[in-house]
């Protein structure tokens, strides 16, 4: 062919044709390495047929990698989402082995860490409840048991609530992982999941 009238390209799919996928199978290819492999220049006299069928390939290529991304985008999780009143007490026990006194809740502005109530993180203000994380800004309180929990001094700390991995548990929607981060006491942290044990489920 008359170099003249011969296309130049800075890149080619060459490389990769001679890499060729299972059938079947999808080839993963960086978004930055298939726009250098889509990047051409062509002499302006002539546009050939060869030229038009990698342009195709490449829009095929990049509308294949957009594709999955759109998809999980559209997703919408099962509503409501639920959380528990206290992280302490038993999510779930088996019938007839005592009372449920954990109630199910949706946007809980305070949580109890403390079965008698000695320590919660109250005024909670969430962002993001309902999808697959959700935040909130709250105030730890706890008692300082001094001379007792329930009659101690209530010592108060800014902490952070994440709620993460929604999933289906008795019939609803809830989120089965919690997360408290108090800043200013590391100590206090704590990073509890949802789990069961004959019968018996606890965030442990």
């Amino acid at each position: 062919m008359d170099p003249f009238f011969q296309p130049h390209w800075t890149r080619t799919l060459d490389a990769s044709h001679s890499r060729r996928a299972a059938p079947g199978s999808l080839q993963r290819v960086s978004g930055r390495a298939l726009a250098r492999r889509c990047s051409v220049t062509w002499n302006s006299r002539t546009v050939t047929g060869t030229l038009v069928r990698r342009l195709i390939v490449c829009s095929a290529l990049t509308l294949g990698l957009a594709l999955p991304v759109l998809a999980q985008a559209r997703v919408r999780l099962p509503q409501p989402i639920y959380f528990w009143r206290s992280t302490t007490a038993a999510i779930s026990v088996p019938r007839g082995a005592g009372p449920q006194t954990n109630t199910r809740v949706i946007r809980p502005s305070l949580i109890y860490l403390f079965a008698d109530g000695s320590w919660d993180i109250d005024h909670l203000h969430w962002t993001g409840w309902g999808s697959r994380v959700a935040h909130a800004k709250g105030i730890s309180s706890a008692s300082n048991g001094i001379p007792n929990q329930a009659q101690g001094k209530r010592i108060k700390r800014p902490a952070r609530v994440t709620l993460s991995k929604p999933g289906r548990f008795q019939g609803h929607e809830v989120y089965r992982c919690f997360r408290l981060t108090v800043p200013s006491f590391p100590a206090s942290d704590e990073h509890l999941c949802l789990a069961g044990h004959h019968g018996y489920y606890y965030l442990t």
